[in-house]
Order: structure tokens, then C-alpha cells, then sequence
């Protein structure tokens, strides 16, 4: 039985998507969703009790990876809430996510070297 979810996560190999990189703007049924973002900052402070009581890190690192046609500066505060649990989280250094993923995958295993 692993002791924490970020062991699971470390033992299980990734997977690459097998699914087109999104080439536009969301449908405009999904673009409601969009406006959820807003709320963000409410669902944080709701659930402020159980990120608090989340497990601590040991140091090891944790890379960020930005959603499509974003750029790390958006997983900033991610970055800092994982820091203070103990991990040791950096941005993936490569600038706005915006290839395909082959081309991303090439460009970043350099990173993690």
C-alpha cells in the first residue's frame, strides 16, 4: 500500500493523450464554463481547511505543466502552495504550451534531464 498519493503518481509511468491538440476557442456550450473561473478564489477559500491538512512534501521535485496556450505564470500560486507543503516545485521552463504534443514532450525531456 503506497503511504501518499504523490507516491502513486510517481510509480505510475505517464501516458500521453491520444486526443488533437484543440485548435480554437471552446464550443459555445462549454464557454459557460469558462466564466467558472471567477469563483475560483471562493472554492479556495472554502476549501482552505483541507489544503491545509493536505500532505507535507520531502523535497522532491514537482514540475509544472501549463494547460493549452497557457504559460506557467498562470500555476504560480500552485507553485507556492506546493512549496510550502515541502515540495520542491518549478515551472517547466518552456515558455507558453502551445505545441503539439510530440513536439512538447521532445522539447521538455531535456528539463527533467
Amino acid at each position: 500500500m503506497h503511504d501518499s498519493v504523490m507516491e502513486v503518481a510517481a510509480a505510475t509511468p505517464p501516458t500521453l493523450p491520444t486526443t488533437e491538440a484543440p485548435t480554437g476557442p471552446p464550443a459555445r456550450n462549454r464557454l459557460a464554463a469558462e466564466w467558472t473561473a471567477a469563483l475560483q478564489p471562493l472554492r479556495l477559500l472554502r476549501q482552505s481547511g483541507d489544503l491545509r491538512r493536505a500532505p507535507r512534501g520531502d523535497g522532491r521535485l514537482v514540475v509544472d505543466i501549463p494547460g493549452w496556450l497557457t504559460g506557467s505564470e498562470s500555476l504560480a500560486p500552485l507553485r507556492w502552495y506546493l512549496n510550502s507543503l515541502g515540495h520542491r516545485a518549478t515551472p517547466w521552463q518552456l515558455g507558453r504550451n502551445g505545441s503539439d504534443v510530440e513536439t512538447t514532450v521532445e522539447r521538455f525531456e531535456p528539463v527533467l534531464e
